[in-house]
């Protein structure tokens, strides 16, 4: 439950963070001649957060993989699962499932394996 409330604190930033982006129009103001009107900013009033119900099945097949491995003190033992999430996941998706191992294994240093896996 920890890692949830974690990752809805981190979005949470990112929103506004993109809202206030959103306002200020994304770039840097130009400069308005002399004796012309500052233009009125836009404001963002709604904010929609689209949440998936179940991991896509990379996620899945490397959670399923980094589970197979040893982990001592929230560590895992062996650099071996990179290997057999590059023979597991193929294309596209191998890149986004190398991030999102390195991703967990960060989260199971910080929160434990338990919590992360």
């Amino acid at each position: 439950m920890t890692a949830v409330l974690n990752y809805l604190q981190e979005v949470k930033s990112i929103i506004r963070l993109g809202a206030q982006k959103a306002q200020s129009g994304g770039k840097k103001a130009k400069k308005n001649p002399k004796g012309a009107e500052p233009e009125e900013k836009a404001t963002v009033e709604n904010c929609v957060i689209f949440v998936g119900l179940e991991f896509p099945e990379y996620k899945k097949k490397v959670l399923e993989i980094l589970n197979t491995f040893e982990f001592v003190d929230d560590v895992i033992q062996s650099n071996e699962y990179i290997n057999v999430i590059r023979n597991e996941v193929k294309g596209k998706e191998g890149g986004l499932a190398m991030k999102f191992a390195a991703f967990v294994l960060e989260e199971a240093k910080t929160l434990g394996k338990d919590m992360a896996l």
